[in-house]
Order: structure tokens, then sequence, then C-alpha cells
């Protein structure tokens, strides 16, 4: 670093010495940051404790609310007077994002397929 720095004039000094400042206290910043979210994230839902939350299919449409969890179906009540029931096996979820539970498959597919 010394060989580089005896190259470059006092101005481009201030320069660089102002970006790696500013590189310095914003990564830093940055990483602080994401650790502290992280650390703070809640804890690992069970399946159970999905009861009552939204399912959403591929398609990004709202096909109700978890009524029961099984080892093998996630059963779906959709509507209040005329009540669907959707039992999606467990292999067709997704993935769930914190507020939804997300299914590989798209909404005809669940009408097509898991409703009874």
């Amino acid at each position: 670093m010394r060989f580089i720095a005896s190259y470059l004039s006092l101005h481009d000094k201030k320069i660089v010495s102002i970006i790696i400042k500013y590189l310095f206290e914003h990564v830093l910043f940055s990483v602080i940051m994401t650790v502290s979210s992280s650390s703070s994230e809640e804890p690992r839902k069970s399946w159970m404790d999905l009861i009552n939350e939204s399912v959403h299919t591929s398609d990004d449409i709202d096909i109700g609310d978890i009524m029961a969890v099984s080892r093998d179906f996630v059963v779906v009540k959709r509507g209040f007077v005329n009540v669907h029931y959707y039992y999606i096996t467990i292999s067709k979820v997704e993935g769930w994002d914190g507020h939804v539970l997300w299914l590989k498959i798209t909404e005809s597919e669940v009408k097509e397929n898991y409703e009874r």
C-alpha cells in the first residue's frame, strides 16, 4: 500500500481516504443491521402454529386458511357460507414466508385434485 501511496498526489490521497472511510462506515453498518435483524427473528413455527394462517397458490390466489394439519395433509377451509375443504399433501407445500403458506400448485390444480 505504501508503494502505491507514494505515487498518489495529496488530492488523490484525500479522495481515497474519504472513499475508504465511507465504505467502511456503510459496510460495517450494513453488517451490523443484518446481524441484529437476523438475531431478532421470530422462532421457527411448528406445523400446528400455522392453524388459521392464509394459504396461497403458486399463481398467488388466496385459497383459504389452514384448518388442520396432519402428518400427510394440510386441510384448508375456504369460504363461510359456501364452504370448500382442500386436503393438500405436504409435498405440495412450497414454504412459509412468515405470513402465508405458499403452495407449489395453482388454484385450478387445487380445485381439481384436492377438494373433498
